[in-house]
């Protein structure tokens, strides 16, 4: 099983890539469907619509032209790269609203900024070309 190192990751805002980036996680998901019928003992399911989205995290940086893409109430197209964005490579991309921000700082560590985006139709995967 090949395994793959996470530092290799990134993420484009727009046409900017979001520096000081730490982790990423996109999450798919499938709304799903009752579909029990009378009689029967056990349950039936099926899936309707398809959604999407993703949770970042970065340092703070308020001069990065990637986290200034990310704003609360906007929408942006991200492309992510979960491994790097050689020639290749898994790409996922998709246009998304921005859900929330949050930042956090304690007195040992430095600033995070957490970003959480809600995707605006399909999450495409294809490869870097």
């Amino acid at each position: 099983m090949a395994m793959h190192k996470g530092k290799e990751g990134s993420i484009k805002a727009g046409e900017s890539v979001v520096g000081e980036l730490r982790s990423f996680e996109i999450t798919t998901t499938a709304n799903e469907v009752d579909t029990s019928t009378m009689g029967s003992d056990w349950t039936g399911v099926d899936s309707t619509q398809l959604s999407w989205k993703v949770s970042i995290t970065a340092f703070f940086d308020d001069e990065d032209a990637g986290q200034l893409e990310l704003v609360v109430g906007g929408k942006v197209d991200l492309e992510m790269f979960p491994r790097g964005d050689t020639s290749g490579l898994i790409r996922k991309s998709g246009t998304a609203l921005i859900t929330s921000l949050g930042e956090s700082a304690a007195h040992d560590g430095i600033i995070e900024r957490s970003f959480e985006a809600t995707g605006d139709g399909p999450l495409v995967t294809d490869t870097v070309t």
